[in-house]
């Protein structure tokens, strides 16, 4: 999931040649932070899966320096 700033820089459609040089480009540390916290939150939400988040969270917080 890249979000890319091609769009700022380019008028009308992309093509394949247009998109070439961002095809080795890398997602954000703080883009995949942010998936992370999203995919916690959902298990938060969910009544079945609280239970096991909360002591995955519970072990991660007793094993911290």
């Amino acid at each position: 999931m890249l979000a890319l700033d091609a769009h700022v820089h380019h008028d009308g459609s992309f093509t394949a040649d247009d998109l070439q040089p961002y095809r080795h480009a890398r997602v954000p540390e703080s883009q995949q932070q942010a998936v992370e916290r999203g995919k916690i939150m959902r298990k938060a939400r969910s009544r079945k899966k609280r239970p096991g988040l909360l002591a995955d969270l519970e072990k991660r917080y007793l094993n911290a320096p």
